[in-house]
């Protein structure tokens, strides 16, 4: 479920946006049912996907936000963190594999202009077509900036940034290598991520992990099943 807890925050991130510190009352309503789901699932009364949904749905959008918003602007806030929600809950349930975490100590870093990612990975032929390698919508990776004042052992970390996806390179060839490798800068269209850098830059007063992480289908985990 930490993945569901990253998707709310992501959420509650994307109606805060552009907001005013005095928040209207939709965007303060919505925030606090962000807050409510969350707290379902620590508390474990929300155990799977499927349950988070509906409630995540009904809390934030129906309850919330339908409705509620009177203006262009508002409305636009609104149907962004809808998308953003119906976006991501498609893949809540896709396994992750963690790959690397990286400590940021307070001190350590202030002024990232850009993070290289770069991994490779053995692939190995399909038993159903013998090729290779896996498609990209089933097999990419992940970075995101979490909060380094709390402990990997903790079971989940609240993360500071969205996720930003990092897709296959095509390969050369039949090459049995999956390789993920992209530079993430200020330059980029991606709003997500001048939010991965703006999280890794937040000040000399707060610890970060950077985590980087494989998303793998189940058709890429069990090919022959």
């Amino acid at each position: 479920m930490r993945r569901c807890l990253g998707l709310l925050a992501h959420v509650r991130r994307t109606i805060l946006d552009g907001q005013p510190a005095d928040l209207p009352a939709w965007a303060e309503r919505a925030e606090g049912a962000c807050r409510s789901v969350a707290a379902a699932i620590m508390a474990g009364s929300l155990t799977s996907a499927a349950a988070f949904a509906e409630a995540a749905r009904n809390a934030i959008f129906a309850e919330t936000i339908a409705g509620s918003p009177s203006n262009c602007g508002a409305l636009a806030a609104a149907s962004r963190a809808a998308a953003v929600f119906e976006a991501g809950v498609l893949l809540v349930e896709v396994p992750e594999i963690d790959c690397v975490h990286v400590d940021i100590p307070p001190s350590g870093c202030r002024s990232a202009l850009f993070v290289d990612v770069e991994i490779v990975l053995a692939s190995r032929p399909w038993p159903q077509s013998g090729a290779y390698p896996p498609k990209p919508r089933w097999l990419w990776a992940e970075v995101v900036c979490a909060d380094g004042g709390v402990p990997l052992s903790a079971g989940w970390v609240p993360e500071l940034s969205p996720r930003v996806r990092v897709d296959q390179m095509l390969p050369r060839g039949e090459s049995p290598q999956v390789t993920f490798k992209h530079r993430l800068g200020f330059r980029s269209d991606d709003g997500s991520v001048l939010q991965l850098l703006e999280a890794f830059n937040s000040g000399p007063r707060t610890a970060r992990h950077l985590k980087l992480c494989i998303r793998a289908d189940w058709l890429v985990l069990l090919p022959g099943a």
